[in-house]
């Protein structure tokens, strides 16, 4: 009976060193759609509201860095808009790319992001994005 006991415990703790030692990147990593629309037009008045489709991986950068492509869809047809790294914090689920000129931040419920552009040094907020989860088919 001890020797069942002691190997239960040792079961549950294997399982939660391996759940604590999960990649937090991997719970971003996929391909994600949905809208981006502008919310300032004063801060930012060249602003168009765009349909997104961003693509997340793995960065060889270090173990919380990940890379965005993110393509807007022109005409049905998806058009590349850049590559950005992003950095992400396990503990609040959120991705973020900060530059020169502002921060991107996005926040994993479920099966979908939603988050924001935020320009420096002002800190308006002047897009807002909503993404889903693509499934595989």
């Amino acid at each position: 009976m001890k020797s069942l006991v002691a190997l239960s415990l040792f079961l549950l703790s294997a399982a939660g060193v391996y759940a604590i030692s999960a990649d937090p990147r991997d719970a971003f990593v996929g391909k994600w759609e949905g809208e981006s629309k502008c919310v300032d037009f004063v801060a930012a008045p060249n602003c168009h509201d765009e349909h997104v489709i961003y693509t997340v991986k793995k960065s060889a950068k270090g173990k919380l860095d990940l890379i965005v492509d993110a393509d807007k869809v022109v005409e049905g047809k998806p058009q590349n808009m850049g590559t950005l790294d992003f950095f992400v914090n396990p503990k609040l689920k959120t991705i973020t790319n900060e530059f020169a000129k502002g921060t991107w931040e996005l926040v994993l419920t479920g099966d979908a992001m939603n988050g924001t552009l935020t320009l420096k040094p002002s800190g308006k907020i002047v897009r807002r994005v909503k993404v889903d989860r693509v499934k595989a088919e």
